[in-house]
């Protein structure tokens, strides 16, 4: 009989250590979420996404109508961009020749 409850007891004791170290786990990983969820909240906040100037611009010499019509060469488009890029522009996106830039303000 003592065996048995020896055995009982050990159980037990087993029983706790395993969820106690669940639980130490657990509250580390919380931990880690609530630490990485701070971080990432710090750095996609609206202060520091809002901070852009934006351009709206053609390729000089290019048609007004629409892109389909002649214009300038694709070695002048990429030049232009090219120089809006060294100025800091970022290309957004491109619609029937008409190009939207951004970046950061100064």
């Amino acid at each position: 009989m003592a065996l048995i409850a020896d055995l009982s007891r050990y159980a037990e004791t087993e029983y706790i250590r395993k969820a106690l170290s669940i639980m130490k786990t657990s509250r580390i990983v919380l931990a880690l979420i609530a630490v990485s969820s701070m971080l990432l909240a710090g750095c996609c906040s609206v202060h520091h996404a809002g901070r852009w100037e934006y351009k709206v611009t053609q390729v000089p010499g290019a048609p007004q109508e629409t892109a389909n019509m002649r214009g300038p060469s694709l070695e002048a488009r990429e030049q232009y961009l090219n120089s809006l890029g060294n100025d800091g522009w970022i290309l957004v996106s491109e619609d029937l020749g008409v190009f939207y830039l951004k970046r950061p303000k100064k």
